[in-house]
């Protein structure tokens, strides 16, 4: 169970994804206690009360609507009814379905920023030498066909390759680079495949 408080920065993107999963329409109640099972947040955490004003409030549901608001202030979420949070269209459009070119900021603080869009177009909005860290967990290498595009095993490593010469120019002097990579079992076949083999592009 988590045992803080989610930052901002944290909860986003799930809360996104949840008003998405109701339908896109739903009353911030329903929306605390569904962020709090999906994240896990201790029922101690969720009870903790912080002060404003001489006022006692939840610091749980508090950092949620929050982060409410920064959705709104982005046209993630329509503020026009109360008691009633929405998602706008231009969320709909984005959380269903990433066509190529569409580029959305999930959130970003002074430390770094999230973005949701095809790997490919990224490089191209992000200034060279400007990132310290990428951070990625691209499709995994499958042997069979998925509904989104993965790559076979040998074309994924071309894949792979292309994309990371095309993030290194972002990277500044000691910057580094981290990719989760998913396993590949040969059909049949009692071991892993050998078709990712690891190479320097420095």
């Amino acid at each position: 169970m988590k045992k803080t408080i989610p930052s901002q920065t944290e909860l986003m993107l799930p809360l996104l994804e949840e008003l998405d999963r109701v339908g896109g329409v739903a009353r911030p109640g329903e929306l605390y206690d569904r962020l709090a099972a999906r994240l896990g947040i201790a029922e101690d955490v969720r009870e903790a009360e912080c002060t404003s004003k001489g006022r006692s409030y939840s610091a749980y549901e508090r950092t949620v609507r929050w982060t409410r608001q920064t959705a709104v202030a982005r046209g993630l979420i329509d503020a026009s009814q109360r008691g009633r949070w929405a998602l706008t269209s231009k969320a709909r459009a984005h959380l269903k379905e990433i066509v190529r070119g569409t580029i959305l900021t999930i959130f970003e603080t002074d430390k770094g920023f999230v973005l949701w869009a095809n790997a490919e177009d990224v490089a191209g909005v992000i200034e060279r030498e400007s990132v310290q860290l990428i951070w990625t967990s691209p499709p995994y290498c499958l042997l069979r066909s998925r509904e989104y595009g993965n790559h076979d095993e040998r074309s994924w490593v071309t894949w792979m390759l292309k994309l990371c010469e095309s993030y290194r120019p972002l990277l500044t002097p000691d910057g580094s680079m981290m990719i989760n990579l998913g396993r590949c079992w040969m059909p049949d076949r009692p071991h892993e495949s050998e078709g990712i083999t690891t190479r320097s592009i420095a």
